[in-house]
């Protein structure tokens, strides 16, 4: 193997590892969405209503990835789980708050091409969030028992998928996998706006989810770096988050660089003038 075979398998592989900073080593590895069960219950309301009331950040997107992203972006309870392939900009997530709790640093591999914002399947995952609670969970009754994919295909509520997707970007075969709609995927978003950028920002979205949240957990920890079978944790001591914060700032990884938007850098720089005062 020449040295330059030898560099590229080397950055295939690294293509295929991510990250995440949790502020406390005992939260839930879950979306936003799931953390209170009237987010889950109301999510085609948030979606809906924000878009309403808020049209102009919104006027150029049309597929579901790039509506929940903006979404996400401003907070609101959404699928997407945030996901970096730069892992010091996880290791600031894992510091950067609760500074009486430990932090982790999560680590994810991904043996399969991640999905980008085009992605057939990414639209049909997003398109969920645009669908009444109720009818989310016939298709998830659906999905569960169907026994091939006509009959799938042939459910109201399988109809109403496609009916949002088509209403999203028009043309789109009217045929979906099941199996697709009970998955998670790795997706790779366009990099439109700075925040994405600076933070190297992707994501993992779900499909449809069982009234047992530990089903969906279980399947975020089977995406988990392992060694062996046994998954490999990495836990920060709330007692070094401070001077790993600085360390951090040394290398560029800050709250001015991470949120570049002008009041974050502001936050920052009032923070970093009273500690050096």
């Amino acid at each position: 193997t020449t040295s330059t075979e030898f560099e590229y398998k080397m950055m295939s592989l690294s293509n295929n590892f991510f990250y995440r900073g949790q502020a406390n080593s005992n939260f839930e590895l879950l979306p936003s969405l799931y953390r209170l069960k009237i987010w889950e219950e109301k999510e085609d309301e948030l979606y809906h209503d924000l878009i309403v009331k808020c049209p102009n950040n919104f006027q150029n997107k049309k597929r579901h990835i790039d509506i929940l992203k903006e979404m996400q972006h401003y907070s609101l309870p959404t699928r997407l789980l945030d996901i970096t392939q730069n892992p010091l900009v996880a290791l600031y997530f894992a510091v950067s708050e609760h500074e009486f709790q430990d932090g982790e640093l999560v680590m994810f591999y991904h043996s399969n091409k991640v999905k980008n914002a085009s992605s057939d399947t990414v639209e049909i995952l997003c398109a969920l969030a645009s669908l009444p609670f109720r009818t989310k969970q016939n298709l998830y009754k659906v999905a569960q028992n169907a026994k091939n994919i006509k009959v799938f295909n042939d459910s109201k509520c399988t109809k109403k998928l496609l009916h949002e997707i088509k209403l999203a970007i028009g043309s789109f075969e009217n045929i979906i996998e099941p199996k697709h709609l009970l998955g998670i995927e790795f997706v790779k978003p366009l990099q439109d706006n700075p925040r994405i950028v600076r933070q190297n920002g992707h994501f993992i979205v779900n499909g449809l989810v069982d009234t047992d949240k530990s089903v969906l957990i279980s399947k975020y920890d089977e995406q988990r770096y392992k060694v062996g079978s046994v998954t490999k944790r990495f836990i920060i001591p709330h007692d070094q988050k401070m001077d790993i914060l600085k360390e951090l700032s040394l290398l560029g990884i800050n709250k001015s660089t991470i949120y570049p938007e002008i009041d974050k850098v502001s936050e920052y720089l009032k923070s970093y003038a009273a500690i050096n005062h």
